[in-house]
């Protein structure tokens, strides 16, 4: 999910900061970064309230439509 590591750098965040927020392991949070793992939905939901998204759009930027 090259997408999320791209947000996490926009809003100047750690992996650790986000992964806190989430609820998950920084190791998890790594793992979806680096695209060998997936957050569940739940776990997207919360990743788009980090980002101060809405769900609609952050999922549309996930899927590499970007944020308009």
């Amino acid at each position: 999910m090259e997408n999320l590591k791209l947000l996490r750098i926009k809003h100047h965040l750690k992996q650790t900061e986000i992964a806190l927020r989430v609820g998950v392991s920084a190791s998890t949070y790594r793992r979806w970064e680096g695209g060998r793992g997936e957050p569940t939905f739940s776990q997207l939901r919360k990743l788009a309230q980090v980002f101060g998204l809405e769900h609609a759009k952050f999922f549309k930027f996930l899927e590499g439509n970007g944020i308009r």
